[in-house]
């Protein structure tokens, strides 16, 4: 019995290593992981233009509908389902405002042959009209999916750094003790 949960934990991992191997970049030629992140690299330059052209309803296609997306935001799960985030693009092409987005130090991280991590910081202006502006900076990362349609967006993230960092403050306290109340050689 021992030889055969062995030879099945054997196979069992065999099994998931295959899986890993084909799944990964690592079988991809050099010009097939260029070409693969250059098609990341213009989904997000389309991503970014046609969010700060107000195009909210050309935005939608490119959240997939799969069980695991999130869309976070300074910590807060802002959408929970691509069905969301599109109902609250429907909001923002209401709201009259426009939108421009910058990334800099982008980085793209090939997981298989249809998903990738980035990374990046950005800077993303809003504009309400006069004296009516918001600016937020910080740290963009996102896991990108291939589908049927092209690369979409399974988990986005954007969070601004902390205003000031807080140092703790390190109070040491008085503490008396029996050595204190013995008097000391007259």
């Amino acid at each position: 019995m021992a030889r055969i949960t062995g030879h099945l934990r054997a196979a069992a991992a065999a099994i998931g290593l295959g899986w890993i191997a084909a799944c990964s970049p690592g079988g991809l030629s050099a010009d097939d992981k260029t070409a693969l992140t250059a098609e990341v690299e213009d989904f997000l330059d389309q991503w970014i233009e046609t969010s700060d052209k107000g195009e909210f309803a050309l935005l939608k296609p490119m959240y997939s509908d799969q069980a695991g997306f999130r869309w976070i935001e300074n910590g807060r799960v802002a959408y929970d389902s691509a069905e969301n985030a599109a109902a609250a693009l429907d909001m923002a092409a209401t709201a009259g405002y426009t939108a421009d987005m910058d990334m800099m130090n982008e980085e793209v991280t090939l997981l298989s042959n249809d998903a990738a991590a980035v990374s990046a910081d950005y800077t993303l202006a809003f504009d309400f009209g006069p004296g009516a502006q918001f600016t937020s900076t910080g740290v963009f990362t996102a896991v990108l999916v291939k589908e049927a349609g092209g690369w979409k967006f399974l988990q986005g993230h954007l969070s601004e750094p902390p205003a000031e960092p807080v140092a703790p403050v390190l109070e040491v306290p008085v503490v008396e003790t029996i050595l204190d109340a013995v008097p000391g050689p007259q």
